[in-house]
């Protein structure tokens, strides 16, 4: 609520250049919308379980076999 206020109030602020204020304009939404981007992408890797199993990779190299170098 406070961005909100603070971009209104710049906005109608005459002591900035119009094309400084669209640029800082654009530039806030076009951070929203990734914001918003990569929270979709993380909600959709939780959903199809990505992050399900948290054990086996810490392990894994524990258990890795090791190729001999005489063959």
């Amino acid at each position: 609520m406070e961005l909100l206020f603070i971009i209104i109030s710049l906005v109608s602020s005459k002591n900035y250049n119009t094309k400084t204020m669209y640029a800082l304009i654009a530039l806030i939404i076009i951070s929203l919308l990734m914001a918003i981007g990569f929270l979709i992408l993380f909600i959709k890797s939780v959903k199809k379980d990505q992050f399900k199993d948290t054990y086996t990779p810490a392990v894994r190299i524990l258990f890795d076999e090791v190729e001999d170098k005489n063959k």
